[in-house]
């Protein structure tokens, strides 16, 4: 399944992927692909206004994937009476970093796994433990998360 899904303001994936608020997706040339659910996402902007989703798994459906990446928001709305922030040097694209609207069990996994995985000294990847479903072991926390 694919999708084409306008975006309302600015979107940054590189940010959005590597800010440290998701653990299972890696870059791949233009795209990124991660894992969420039970589904696996490949995610890349057509255009500054539109994203493109193809999935493989099971589909959350348009209205889930604007929620998880809330593509309806429009970040610099925050701004809008807020003209001191504006002014701040290299404040405006930060804006193209989107808050996921992850499962919270899901979130409190990958931040416990990202912890102890900072502090062992076997440093495993977490990307590659646990997300892929091409060439590689995929670590299935869905059958040991409650749902």
């Amino acid at each position: 399944m694919r999708y084409d899904l306008p975006v309302s303001g600015p979107i940054d994936l590189d940010l959005t992927f590597s800010c440290g608020q998701a653990f299972r997706w890696v870059r791949e040339g233009d795209a990124w692909r991660g894992i969420v659910g039970r589904t696996e996402f490949t995610v890349s902007l057509l255009d500054p206004g539109h994203l493109s989703i193809a999935l493989v798994g099971k589909d959350p459906g348009r209205e889930a994937l604007v929620r998880y990446f809330r593509l309806d928001q429009n970040p610099l709305s925050w701004l809008d009476h807020a003209e001191e922030l504006r002014a701040l040097p290299g404040i405006l694209p930060l804006f193209g970093l989107r808050l996921l609207e992850q499962d919270p069990w899901e979130t409190l996994a990958s931040f416990i796994s990202s912890a102890w995985s900072r502090s062992s000294s076997r440093r495993p990847s977490r990307t590659r433990a646990s997300s892929g479903t091409r060439g590689g072991a995929l670590l299935k926390l869905g059958s040991a998360c409650p749902r």
